[in-house]
């Protein structure tokens, strides 16, 4: 797979994870809306990779 390639994959694929560990951690839990907000920026940069890479 191509997308395994780039760096936008896996960059996102780390906002993805800093939002998932959100609840395991207390102290990331004290800044709970900034891992929010990278959350919903990774999911949505994946998702407009994905699109990109389908129309190309």
């Amino acid at each position: 797979m191509i997308i395994l390639k780039d760096w936008n994959f896996w960059l996102s694929l780390l906002f993805i994870i800093n939002f998932i560990s959100l609840p395991s951690d207390p102290f990331l839990g004290a800044f709970w809306f900034w891992h929010l907000f990278l959350g919903v920026v990774g999911i949505v940069w994946l998702g407009s990779l994905i699109i990109h890479k389908k129309r190309t």
